[in-house]
């Protein structure tokens, strides 16, 4: 099945050029792409976490909960005439569809790694809509909204290794996938950190990434070494609450430059 995927983005991403002058470079399509990317960390994450019976309330509510925003977000993509791009789309639509299908099934480590494979195949998909807007000459407002939603994708992307290796899915380089995983969050934290347009808020906020990321990112780089699912869970929660706030205030203010620009 996966073999099929595989080929069906081969097939819309033939012709690259078409794409790139269909799709509008608005910063809500960005904020969509980038949330699919994070959505569809967190559909693995938080189904890894409820079948292992782990923090079992929040889990089943942010399973629910993406897996809903997850589809919302596919749905409202752009669509337009060209025909490799309405491909692009309907593969995102049948993979969430193959992914809910499969979720509904009695849980076994084939089925996590279908589900693992399902968002992975999402995640591309919705990393090369984002390229796409890349090369429309993006506003400095909007490459910020992108570095600071790369920040909540990466962060649940950490988790969701950790988890998948705690429930005996241990790819054998799952160590340097976190670590990885780790060093461009840090990348982009440092580009954030240079951002002198913050008001009040969004400083606290930035504060409170910088000084709680310090004291738990080695939990995540333990992955082989502890055990604290329910810790890196809640650590991953707490972080997000703070980043969307950014995120929040570069959409608003990306916005805003879209409008100057398209008026």
């Amino acid at each position: 099945m996966i073999k099929v995927f595989i080929k069906f983005l081969i097939l819309t991403s033939v012709c690259y050029s078409c794409i790139a002058t269909a799709i509008t470079g608005t910063s809500d399509q960005v904020r969509r792409a980038e949330k699919i990317e994070e959505q569809s960390q967190e559909v693995a994450t938080y189904y890894l976490y409820t079948n292992q019976r782990i923090s079992i309330s929040t889990s089943e509510k942010g399973l629910k909960d993406s897996l809903e925003k997850l589809k919302q977000n596919i749905n409202g993509l752009f669509v337009g005439s060209d025909p490799e791009q309405k491909a692009l789309v309907e593969f995102m639509s049948f993979t969430f569809d193959e992914l809910d299908a499969t979720i509904k099934q009695p849980y076994s480590l084939e089925n996590a790694s279908f589900i693992i494979d399902y968002c992975e195949s999402l995640l591309e998909a919705a990393e090369y809509i984002k390229d796409l807007h890349h090369s429309q000459n993006p506003s400095d407002e909007l490459l910020m909204l992108i570095k600071t939603q790369e920040m909540e994708y990466l962060i649940v992307r950490a988790n969701r290794y950790y988890i998948a290796f705690r429930a005996g899915i241990k790819d054998v380089n799952a160590k340097k996938q976190m670590q990885d995983t780790i060093d461009a969050f840090d990348e982009r934290l440092s580009t954030v950190n240079q951002y002198t347009g913050y008001e009040d808020t969004q400083k606290e906020n930035l504060q409170t990434v910088n000084r709680y990321w310090s004291r738990v990112k080695n939990l995540y780089l333990g992955i082989e070494k502890n055990s604290l699912p329910r810790v890196v869970l809640a650590s991953t929660e707490y972080l997000l609450k703070s980043i969307d706030v950014l995120v929040d205030y570069h959409f608003a203010a990306s916005d805003k430059t879209e409008k100057k620009l398209g008026g």
